[in-house]
């Protein structure tokens, strides 16, 4: 069981036992890495030009996302996938396995297609169409 499937499962027993006590508790925990795989996805799509991922990641940890940006490094971040390896975790999840015109999907049916690998440059996926 990973990290995430066990907080997440001690969130269910935490807020059972509250909910016993006549308590609400909000288990809204997300991993950081799938936050910000999916804030990215969510921002591309609202733009009409492709981006790179690491401009990309930029706006959501530092403008939109405040869990992205402190599980990045905070104020400073090192934006080399070399250097920082979690930055280098949601480089990969978009890299795995990415050949240019493939899509990633994220929540809610939107999704990006790989535009350039080096640097990682991501679009909408109409973009391409």
């Amino acid at each position: 069981m990973s990290d995430a499937e066990i907080a997440r499962q001690t969130i269910v027993d935490v807020k059972e036992m509250y909910k016993k006590l006549g308590r609400l508790v909000d288990p809204s925990v997300e991993n950081p890495i799938e936050t910000a795989y999916n804030e990215v996805i969510r921002y591309t799509n609202t733009l009409q030009a492709p981006i790179t991922l690491e401009e990309a990641l930029k706006h959501v940890a530092f403008l939109k996302s405040d869990s992205v940006k402190q599980y990045l490094g905070g104020n400073n971040v090192n934006w080399s996938v070399d250097h920082n390896k979690r930055y280098r975790h949601i480089h990969d999840r978009f890299a795995d396995g990415a050949n240019v015109g493939q899509i990633k999907k994220g929540r809610n049916e939107q999704a990006v297609v790989i535009y350039k690998i080096k640097p990682l440059t991501i679009a909408k996926e109409a973009t391409t169409q």
